[in-house]
Order: structure tokens, then sequence, then C-alpha cells
């Protein structure tokens, strides 16, 4: 069932990013189907999938810019997505 709804959720993100699948996002669909039927090889042979697959570069950016919002926002509020975008920008001017 998990597996079913992280499929949902990955198909929803591709299409509303507008742009082509990237290897990864293919690959991670790939692998939360052969998770779907649910048993114990299943899982195993899910998990080995997983450990192969990269991200990008802009996927590990994106990852990072989301962590330092959701870090920062729990201990100040007044921080916005838009803040972590603008100081992004600037870090990687330098």
């Amino acid at each position: 069932m998990l597996a079913g709804l992280l499929l949902t959720d990955s198909v929803d993100y591709m299409i509303q990013s507008g742009s082509q699948a990237s290897l990864c996002d293919r690959e991670m669909v790939r692998i939360m189907v052969i998770g779907m039927s649910g048993t114990k090889d299943s899982l195993s042979r899910l998990i080995e999938l997983a450990r192969e697959v990269k991200p990008t570069a802009q996927q590990k950016e994106e990852q990072r810019r989301s962590f330092v919002y959701g870090n920062t926002g729990i201990e100040n509020d007044a921080i916005t997505r838009h803040m972590v975008e603008e100081q992004a920008a600037v870090r990687q001017d330098d």
C-alpha cells in the first residue's frame, strides 16, 4: 500500500513539474512498482535497486534547499522559502 502511495506521489510530481522525467525519476517509479508486490524478496530487491539510484546535481540542490528551509523554519517562522532561494542564488554566484 505504501509503495502505491509513493508511486502516485512520484508520478504526480513528474506530471506537475511539466518536464521530462529524469532517469532518476523513472528508476524510482520502477523501484516503487516492484515494491508493490509486497513480498520479502521484492522488498530486498527494492532496497538493492534504490541503492543504485543516483540523484542528479539539480535534485541534490533541491533537497539541500528543502532541508535548509525545513530546519530553519523550525527555529524561526519568519524564514520563507523565497529567502532560502535568494541565499542559495547568492551562494551559487560566489
